[in-house]
């Protein structure tokens, strides 16, 4: 539960922050760039229940769209446990079994809390892309390309998305790493049935070898999420193969 959040979470972190952060850095110091800039620090430095907070009650008072409890219906819930394919991924589930009614419903049960976390990283994320992307578009390959009368848009998807790729996985990856413990929040929140809720609920209980098993476990995903983003590194850059420890 709490991986397939975090793959929701990401997919909005990088729908919020790419077009933002692109157009943001087309004209730094302008109108539109202070406005994204000075709306990503307000949201980053906004603790993630209080966001959780301001998600539940606009989207279940004002505007009462999405669910903000649970993955799914109980009723739904206990379908597709039982059904051939049941890898806990309820969105991934009701894909495999054909289930379109079931998919709309894990995904709107998914989309607040998704939301939360694609804030909080989007924030972090934007501020990153939008840094990386203003310093390139003034290095000397990005200028030569614009005298050879290359578009903006060839420039930033031949040039622009290979510099600047490294520093974003990096950052993305500690982004994530970081709000590790945000997790937490948002689940008891939206009453997300994932490791934030079996760790509060160890907690209350005072089960300490379970908290300790999911503090370990923790640890390893940071690391393993790491690792995961060097590899990557590595595939698409080929200037960090050439690197060797002394």
């Amino acid at each position: 539960a709490t991986i397939e959040l975090s793959i929701v979470g990401i997919f909005f972190a990088i729908l919020i922050a790419v077009p933002l952060g692109v157009v943001a850095a087309q004209n730094p110091g302008g109108k539109l760039d202070s406005i994204v800039r000075s709306s990503s620090i307000i949201i980053y430095a906004l603790p993630i229940f209080l966001v959780a907070i301001v998600l539940r009650l606009l989207f279940s008072i004002a505007i009462p769209i999405f669910p903000t409890t649970g993955r799914l219906e109980i009723a739904n819930q206990i379908e597709l446990t039982r059904s051939s394919a049941n890898s806990g991924f309820f969105i991934l589930d009701s894909i495999l079994l054909g289930r379109m009614d079931l998919f709309a419903s894990a995904l709107s049960h998914a989309f607040l809390p998704g939301l939360t976390i694609g804030l909080v990283i989007g924030a972090i994320f934007l501020r990153i892309l939008r840094s990386n992307i203003a310093y390139t578009m003034s290095t000397e390959p990005v200028m030569f390309a614009k005298t050879l009368g290359i578009t903006r848009f060839g420039i930033l998807r031949t040039h622009v998305a290979k510099l600047i790729a490294p520093q974003v996985l990096t950052s993305l990856g500690y982004s994530l790493a970081a709000l590790v413990s945000g997790f937490v929040y948002v689940e008891v929140s939206f009453e997300w049935r994932g490791l934030g809720m079996i760790l509060t609920g160890s907690v209350l209980s005072r089960d300490f070898e379970l908290l300790q098993g999911i503090v370990v476990f923790s640890v390893l995903l940071v690391v393993f999420v790491n690792t995961l983003v060097d590899i990557t590194i590595l595939t698409i850059d080929r200037r960090f193969r050439s690197v060797r420890v002394a």
